[in-house]
């Protein structure tokens, strides 16, 4: 599978390999053990004194190298806020998706902090923690349509980015949402499918009529408003995607105890609002609660 840009990330396989590394300060987990043991991997983290997270060098806002040649962006800093509340230092180390998603990283980082969409492959694929934050899908239209309910786009031609939990949703396949319900669910639509997530507001651009609809994210909404097009969501999401932190299910040490404890750091997180002001400041809203 291919990693798409905004939001559909999904990989092919290739060996294990490691690039980058930056030091900084800084569905959920299976049951945990009650004591921790040798094989623990919390218990190895607390010993080295480092959390070792593997995120993405050029993925922005999400993560990126910041001009002072550091990792910045929403998962970067999620990462250092929660090696702060385990009281350990972060290292970051930048390996590509499809290394990510390949799986048995042989120890060389410990968990994925990168925003791992939540469903049953990946479930089967990582331990999982309890998601950090939400991202809605929303149809989208020209200012000047006269649609503003997505009830009015059933039996229509929708446009969607192809090889996407989008396309699946349209042909009614039951996108994999690890769980998460759908919210609406249109009937009757037809996919037109594009290369590119912003080729579908641009063929609107360039004269399009075909399809009357675009289903998205509100990332790439605005993406295609900051690029001078005019366009609007209608109405509530259609359904919600979870996004968690990850580690390799194959890994030799025990990883349910890390993960419960920053699964509970993030429920604090989201209490506390660190969660919403972080993604406020990232995406221009809150995606910190889900449906």
């Amino acid at each position: 599978m291919t990693r798409i840009r905004v939001f559909g990330r999904w990989a092919g396989w290739l060996a294990v390999v490691c690039a980058g590394l930056l030091t900084v300060c800084a569905s959920g987990p299976r049951p945990a053990t009650s004591t921790p043991t040798l094989d623990d991997l919390q218990s190895e983290v607390m010993r080295r004194g480092a959390l070792r997270v593997a995120t993405d060098a050029n993925y922005p806002p999400f993560s990126f190298v910041a001009q002072n040649g550091e990792l910045d962006g929403f998962d970067a800093q999620v990462a250092r806020e929660l090696g702060q509340r385990l009281g350990v230092k972060v290292q970051f180390l930048t390996p590509d998706w499809d290394t990510v998603y390949a799986g048995n990283w042989q120890e060389v980082w410990d968990v994925h902090i990168g925003s791992m969409p939540v469903s049953a492959e990946t479930d089967a694929r990582f331990d999982l923690s309890r998601p950090y934050y939400y991202i809605p899908a929303v149809f989208v239209v020209p200012d000047g349509s006269p649609i503003n309910d997505p009830n009015n786009l059933n039996g229509q031609l929708i446009c969607a980015t192809q090889n996407s939990i989008e396309e699946d949703y349209l042909r009614g396949n039951g996108p994999d949402l690890g769980g998460l319900p759908v919210q609406f669910a249109a009937q009757q639509v037809t996919p037109v499918l594009m290369a590119a997530e912003l080729d579908c507001p641009q063929g609107w651009a360039a004269g399009r009529t075909d399809y009357a609809g675009w289903l998205t994210t509100p990332l790439a909404l605005r993406n295609a408003q900051n690029a001078g097009l005019r366009l609007r969501a209608l109405g509530s999401p259609a359904y919600y995607r979870g996004f968690a932190l990850a580690a390799d299910a194959r890994a030799p040490r025990d990883t349910r105890r890390l993960l419960e404890a920053l699964s509970a750091f993030l429920d604090d997180m989201r209490r506390d609002g660190t969660l919403r002001s972080l993604s406020t400041d990232w995406f221009g809203q809150d995606f910190s609660v889900g449906p």
